[in-house]
């Protein structure tokens, strides 16, 4: 059994790969097909994925294909106000440091008092946590 600490750091690994393998997916999409892809259908593909990355759930999952698609979405919004677009980048790991949890199903804070407590991440376990302001 791993460290919860060691979890978090194959989360956030596999997080950043979902997310590059997904721009990889739409910017493929684009160049063949001439189509752009949603989120919902990047979702559907989760659903019969087997895969390490589902060990976490689904939600994680889902969160980092909404951050993508916030991404294109304030791309699409500067090209059409004229501004310098910056299209959405491939992640490394130095620069991909946080996790999205659209849905309080899968993580739940424990013992909370005066900012500090605990935080149970589905997949993950319990990690201390201290809120700041």
């Amino acid at each position: 059994m791993s460290y919860p600490g060691l979890r978090l750091a194959r989360l956030l690994g596999a997080q950043r790969e979902l997310y590059n393998a997904a721009l990889e997916e739409r910017i493929g999409v684009w160049r063949w097909q001439r189509r752009s892809v949603s989120r919902f259908e990047q979702f559907r593909h989760l659903t019969g994925w087997e895969h390490p990355i589902l060990e976490f759930g689904v939600c994680p999952a889902r969160g980092t294909l909404t951050r993508l698609d916030r991404a294109f979405a304030g791309f699409y919004r500067r090209c059409r106000a004229g501004e310098t677009p910056g299209f959405p980048r491939f992640r490394s790991a130095v620069r991909w440091d946080s996790l999205k949890y659209p849905d309080s199903s899968c993580w739940k804070i424990e013992g909370e008092r005066r900012g500090t407590g605990r935080i149970h991440l589905k997949g993950v376990g319990r990690l201390d946590a201290k809120q700041s302001r």
